[in-house]
């Protein structure tokens, strides 16, 4: 049960079920076609906040028939589901469906994607909102608390300096990320609105991934001298990443009234959420 809004919560796994009280929990096969059919007509749920993808960036450039099967196709799947029960469906999108030539990306510009994940992303969008018009796309790129094996930026960045290890930092890819929490939140706002189309839910500040490291490592109290400057173009990854993909979120926060906060009060909120070696 959702104490906010006073949802019963259904929530879906593949292989990573968390234990949170009061969410009722179902496995599914998102690259089985018949399986999101399944589980939202046995649910009948008003709302459906679709968070699966294949998100490793490499994964997807290395795989494409599995990005598309998952970032895609499962996402047609579940909106063609989702209108056929009547429920609201709101697709969680990202920031990567920019080339990150421009910078700081409003919904008026033209998407560009230079790598699979993006790409499939993209594809994904488009196959939503032509089966489901009246659907949600929300882009955007958030950071919290790991998850069991599934580790963000926030929790690679704590992994290494509470080992004392040094690690790198890009200072040429530059995004606005926002905070977990406030990105549920809003969610649970964005059900009961009339959004539909694409909108762009980024914090407010677009800073480099080594800035990002570094602030980290001081709110928490942790040496920042191990987070080394680095450059993603002398990283030699698989997949290309964009460089500066920060998002403008004013249409978001003017029809909403959202203001998410700034980065050094995000990380005061996940200091005083994180337990060391949890």
């Amino acid at each position: 049960m959702c104490s906010r809004h006073k949802h019963d919560v259904v929530a879906t796994f593949f292989n990573n079920k968390v234990g949170i009280p009061g969410v009722t929990w179902k496995p599914i096969d998102l690259s089985d076609p018949a399986a999101a059919k399944e589980v939202i007509f046995e649910i009948k749920p008003d709302y459906i906040i679709n968070c699966a993808a294949e998100a490793n960036v490499d994964r997807c450039e290395a795989n494409p028939e599995l990005a598309y099967k998952l970032n895609r196709d499962a996402a047609a799947n579940i909106a063609i589901a989702a209108m056929d029960v009547g429920a609201k469906l709101i697709h969680i999108s990202t920031d990567a469906v920019f080339d990150g030539i421009k910078g700081t990306y409003s919904e008026e510009d033209t998407p560009a994607p230079i790598n699979m994940y993006g790409k499939s992303k993209l594809e994904g969008e488009r196959a939503v909102l032509e089966i489901y018009p009246a659907a949600l796309i929300l882009r955007t790129n958030f950071f919290g608390l790991a998850i069991e094996q599934k580790k963000g930026l926030a929790a690679w960045f704590l992994d290494n300096l509470e080992a004392g290890r040094t690690c790198g930092g890009f200072s040429d890819v530059m995004f606005s990320p926002v905070l977990v929490d406030e990105l549920a939140d809003l969610l649970l706002d964005l059900v009961n609105s009339k959004a539909r189309g694409v909108l762009h839910a980024g914090g407010i500040d677009c800073l480099s991934k080594l800035d990002f490291g570094r602030k980290l490592a001081r709110c928490f109290g942790l040496n920042m001298d191990l987070i080394i400057p680095a450059r993603v173009a002398d990283a030699n990854l698989p997949a290309l990443r964009p460089r500066k993909i920060c998002l403008d979120s004013t249409k978001l926060m003017d029809m909403e009234n959202w203001r998410p906060s700034g980065i050094d009060d995000a990380l005061k909120v996940l200091r005083e959420q994180y337990v060391p070696g949890a």
